[in-house]
């Protein structure tokens, strides 16, 4: 008579066990479901360092000190902005790549430190694509192709006839050999077929009194100046260096579209991470990114210096970084300009 009520006894005991078991397995399972979101939401922790890889009182520079208040809305935490120049942004890129991936620390990636550094420097502490995580593009800045009054064309497709006719008598103004306004008009002379003679400068400021009276024949400048220049009639517009025509530069035919279709050379910045950023991190960064350029101020003040406003994601953009760093490693090899 005692038997069936023990054995019943020791097989209700086994299943409240059990019961139990998967009741506190139920709960640790959701625990840890709940966990992961609540570590995304409390993201980030402490303020973040914006690393800028370039000099304040710079068009980038003025750009951030607008954006970053933004993004601090957005986070509940300060940005705080550290301007890192030096070596084209190698520096700059360099820190950040070594730094912690948790979303603290984090960097303005352009084209300069990202594709043209990498592109034509031999000793970096970094690779463009390996070690960053690429978070959202922030604007793109195309530049504005510009001809000394004293030279008789009018447009790109006058101009390349014109230096075919008259070989290595077209120059154009030059900071440096790595510089963007350098590789643009390498790039355009190899696309064109035709020959164009470098004259270099310490600055392309100091380059403009030589191309206003004809001893310089071209420059690249950013659209700014550049309009600044060409109001005042002391250069002359051809062509804008973007795919199409901007509004940046009303009137101003694009060179893709008045004479090379493969043509286009625009200056971009966006927002990176070290590599190994966790996923739901990165995505708050370019969703409260992406809200901060919709701000109409925001754009306003992009717009005013020069650059226009391109919130894409972190897909987009590490596939622009990718091809940026090919395709200027690409033209500083034809052009002879080497790793240094």
């Amino acid at each position: 008579m005692l038997a069936p009520r023990v054995h019943g006894g020791v097989a209700k005991m086994k299943v409240g066990i059990g019961a139990l078991c998967r009741s506190l397995g139920l709960s640790i399972g959701m625990a840890c479901l709940l966990a992961g979101p609540a570590s995304a939401q409390d993201y980030p922790t402490r303020p973040i360092r914006l690393v800028v890889p370039h000099a304040e009182g710079s068009v980038v520079d003025g750009l951030m000190r607008i954006l970053a208040p933004r993004l601090a809305d957005g986070l509940g935490q300060t940005v705080g902005l550290e301007n890192r120049t030096g070596r084209g942004g190698a520096e700059a890129a360099e820190s950040v790549a070594r730094a912690g991936a948790d979303g603290h620390t984090l960097m303005i990636a352009g084209t300069s430190s990202h594709a043209i550094a990498p592109a034509t420097r031999q000793r970096l502490g970094y690779h463009p694509v390996r070690d960053f995580t690429a978070i959202g593009q922030i604007g793109a800045a195309p530049m504005l192709l510009l001809a000394t009054p004293a030279l008789p064309v009018r447009s790109v497709a006058e101009l390349i006839d014109y230096a075919r006719a008259h070989p290595y008598a077209v120059s154009f103004a030059s900071s440096g050999r790595t510089g963007l306004a350098h590789l643009a008009a390498e790039q355009f002379r190899l696309i064109a077929g035709i020959n164009l003679q470098p004259v270099a400068y310490k600055s392309l400021a100091l380059a403009l009194p030589d191309l206003m009276t004809g001893q310089v024949s071209l420059i690249f400048e950013g659209v700014v100046p550049g309009l600044a220049h060409a109001r005042s009639g002391a250069l002359r517009p051809l062509a804008v260096t973007s795919e199409q025509p901007t509004p940046l530069a009303p009137g101003v035919p694009a060179i893709a579209e008045a004479a090379l279709p493969n043509f286009a050379v625009v200056k971009w910045i966006g927002l990176v991470g070290p590599a190994g950023l966790p996923d739901k991190v990165r995505d708050r960064l370019q969703g409260e990114l992406n809200r901060a350029l919709r701000a109409e101020d925001v754009r306003q003040r992009f717009h005013d210096l020069g650059m226009e406003v391109r919130a894409d994601g972190s897909d987009a953009f590490d596939l622009l970084i990718r091809r940026e760093f090919w395709r200027w490693s690409k033209v500083a090899g034809k052009a002879g300009i080497g790793a240094e």
